[in-house]
């Protein structure tokens, strides 16, 4: 290629960044994995020390930090920009297939890619959080406690409908470990968390059946998102073993050095030696 088509590249397309490495699904599960462990069981120690422990300096702002079942501390975060990795998965998924086999593929990726970017979302700013004591179901209360898992199981129901066909059509290896991500995630916000309602509305969020209700919760929650990360990162590598990351410098022309060297080139002069 001469020289004046790649600097018309440059002025006119903008600049392509293609970054290199490799990742191997295996390993990244086996990290986040180690991550979610570690979180857990620091949040655990933390709570256990409140609770038995007479207090030590930084002792209940180190068990804030790490408990699962406050906002806006080091679980939260991880937990956020986890499902934020899974809708960026999705999304390019979704890119793939709909390049690969036509916009109709590539559409339930993408809608996929939108619930899970939502889910960050409200893992960032606690939106269930705020139907907590606004429903009240009679006898049923003890159990819903935390009343968006009311709200919470309908959302489930309604995207499990509107995914099954979906779902169903994945290969088998994918399908199996999106239903295992999908009970784990499910389990751990829905049927434990009934779970740990219950014992909050009977003994408080201070015992020790409900610290226990809660890690269970959270761990399966989060373990749920690597093992659906796992499986998205499987997928793409099966499906596109290689992706290109595009980053484009467009503006209004081309810069002032291009424009000299092209001017150089053009008249078969040396621009420095205008001088």
């Amino acid at each position: 290629m001469d020289r004046s088509q790649t600097i018309d590249r440059r002025g006119g397309a903008g600049a392509r960044l293609e970054l290199d490495g490799s990742l191997s699904p295996r390993r990244v599960a086996r990290r986040l994995a180690l991550v979610v462990a570690v979180l857990t069981l620091l949040s655990l120690m933390g709570q256990l020390a409140v609770l038995y422990l007479p207090d030590f300096p930084l002792r209940d702002f180190t068990a804030r930090l790490f408990n699962v079942d406050q906002e806006v501390n080091l679980p939260s975060i991880y937990s956020a920009l986890a499902l934020l990795a899974c809708s960026v998965l999705l999304a390019l998924i979704a890119r793939s297939e709909r390049l690969a086999r036509g916009p109709r593929q590539g559409r339930p990726w993408r809608l996929l890619s939108l619930v899970f970017l939502g889910l960050s979302s409200d893992e960032w700013l606690s939106f269930h959080e705020e139907l907590t004591g606004r429903l009240h179901l009679g006898a049923f209360s003890q159990f819903t406690s935390f009343s968006w898992v009311v709200v919470g199981s309908g959302f489930v129901v309604a995207v499990a409908i509107a995914f099954a066909r979906f779902v169903m059509r994945l290969p088998a290896p994918t399908r199996r470990l999106f239903l295992l991500a999908g009970a784990m995630f499910v389990g751990g916000a829905i049927g434990v968390e009934t779970v740990g309602g219950h014992y909050a509305s009977l003994e408080g969020k201070a015992s020790l059946a409900y610290l226990a209700a809660v890690h269970v919760e959270e761990a399966l929650e989060m373990a749920g998102i690597v093992v659906f990360i796992y499986a998205l990162l499987s997928y793409l590598r099966r499906s596109t073993r290689t992706v290109v990351v595009e980053l484009r410098l467009d503006g209004e022309g081309p810069s002032p050095r291009v424009r000299a060297d092209e001017q150089g080139v053009t008249h078969g002069t040396d621009p420095r030696a205008r001088g």
